[in-house]
């Protein structure tokens, strides 16, 4: 059964959608808001906001310090865009806003609430690298200016700093845009992305063979800059680190790892303090801190000694300085989600905390994908995808559990949109002003033409 409410909200998100085959397909659209005399939305939840943004994948999403929220997304036919400034309850008819076959967009926004988008595409897709686009907004979303930021590139990021100024890292590629090259380099933008100058080798390894993968990336308050990546040699791979304290300058490179085993997947974390927080996967994983701008680091610590599949692990500083990581490991015949935490900075760690569902069916997938969220006042949600409950191996819905301690969670809860079909990439998006959003996206039986859908409710 659907609350009233939501069958009202339904009709009027319908009525509204436009005819526009490349970026809508009507789905299933369920619009829900908080309605607390009837809980029929959601069982064991009062608060449902939920719908359909539309045809395509890889949601990024961001609250600007209105609260208005921006997402942008991947179509076949470019970036789709779209807003709500209604905590969620209706978005804009999605525009697209790069229109070119590109991968997975990042969106953020600077102090004054322009919108930037970022996504790099390969326009033949063939041997000879990416291309690095930008789209910018001034007037809220309703246009965008498209710049070619970099031509023959293999990976990169761009950091959007608070006074507008933007980041430009990537590598290039060593053969014919095949392979990463083993150097990174950054160039930056005041002009809103027009025009990147000062473009400077950050670091270059010893060895022209050796790869520089996953870069990440972080801005400070008064314009600093901070980036890690890891870089392979054969089977061995070491997690490095560099900091600007004016975004120009680079100080000597950090190397962070001292293992013969493969560090990857480095993930960069700054707390409300400013202090950084770094944590990579080497088979578990492995964290530092600094809390000098990254002038010196702790000592690594392991966390709990289980074997982390693959790269699936997320963290986030709660505000008391509390670091909650999720991540994957094999357990009960499948993979699990589980989660662990540290109140000392990363020194000691908590036993994992199974958080997957009872009963997993053997040769399924199991639980992955975890994301986890912690808000202004300390309370965490975890998301992740499982196929538990599916009809297949692959059938995942999304669900969440919080807690306001990381000791104690509540039951699982299954907020997907659909039923028989395979939710992806679950995402957490906590707001200093207390509220929290989720996006993922789900494919038909087919696995094709994914469909995005945001669900989004706020924290009680």
């Amino acid at each position: 059964m659907v609350c009233r409410w939501c069958k009202l909200q339904r009709s009027r998100v319908r009525s509204r959608v436009p005819d526009v085959e490349f970026l809508w397909r009507c789905c299933d659209l369920h619009v829900a808001t908080e309605y607390k005399p009837n809980r029929d939305c959601h069982s064991d939840s009062h608060v449902c906001i939920q719908q359909c943004l539309g045809v395509g994948s890889a949601p990024s999403t961001v609250v600007d310090s209105n609260g208005v929220i921006d997402v942008a997304w991947a179509t076949q036919a470019g970036v789709a865009f779209a807003q709500s400034q209604n905590n969620g309850v209706t978005f804009s008819s999605p525009s697209l806003v790069i229109p070119a076959p590109v991968g997975a967009a990042n969106i953020q926004v600077d102090a004054q609430n322009d919108i930037i988008i970022f996504t790099s595409y390969n326009a033949t897709n063939m041997l000879g690298g990416n291309t690095a686009l930008l789209a910018r907004s001034t007037d809220g979303g309703k246009t965008f200016d498209n710049v070619v930021v970099k031509q023959n590139i293999f990976d990169s990021l761009l950091l959007v700093q608070p006074s507008g100024v933007l980041d430009f890292v990537y590598t290039t590629s060593a053969d014919n845009g095949e392979d990463p090259d083993n150097a990174v380099h950054e160039s930056s933008s005041t002009d809103g992305g027009n025009t990147f100058v000062n473009d400077q080798l950050v670091w270059s390894a010893g060895e022209s063979s050796n790869d520089v993968l996953q870069i990440r990336g972080a801005v400070g308050p008064q314009g600093q800059v901070y980036l890690t990546w890891a870089e392979q040699s054969d089977l061995s791979c070491e997690v490095f680190f560099i900091a600007s304290l004016d975004g120009v300058n680079f100080q000597p490179v950090i190397t962070l790892t001292n293992t013969d085993a493969c560090n990857n997947n480095p993930m960069l974390v700054i707390d409300a303090a400013w202090n950084l927080n770094i944590a990579w996967v080497n088979g578990t994983f492995e964290f530092v801190r600094s809390t000098d701008q990254g002038q010196t680091f702790t000592t690594a610590s392991f966390g709990p000694p289980v074997q982390i599949t693959g790269l699936n692990q997320e963290f986030v500083v709660g505000p008391n300085g509390d670091i909650d990581v999720v991540f994957v490991a094999p357990a009960n015949g499948t993979n699990q989600v589980f989660f662990t935490q540290s109140l000392d900075h990363g020194v000691t760690w908590s036993a994992p905390y199974n958080f997957s569902l009872p009963n997993p069916i053997q040769n399924f997938v199991g639980a992955k994908a975890p994301y986890v969220g912690v808000s202004a006042t300390g309370k965490i949600t975890v998301a992740w995808e499982d196929d538990s409950n599916g009809s297949f191996s692959g059938d995942n819905d999304t669900y969440i559990r919080t807690s306001t301690d990381g000791v104690t969670f509540g039951t699982p809860m299954d907020v997907s949109n659909t039923t028989d079909q395979i939710e992806v990439n679950p995402i957490v998006i906590e707001t200093t002003t207390g509220m929290r959003y989720m996006t993922w996206y789900y494919a038909n039986g087919q696995q094709s033409n994914p469909v995005l859908s945001v669900f989004f409710y706020a924290v009680q």
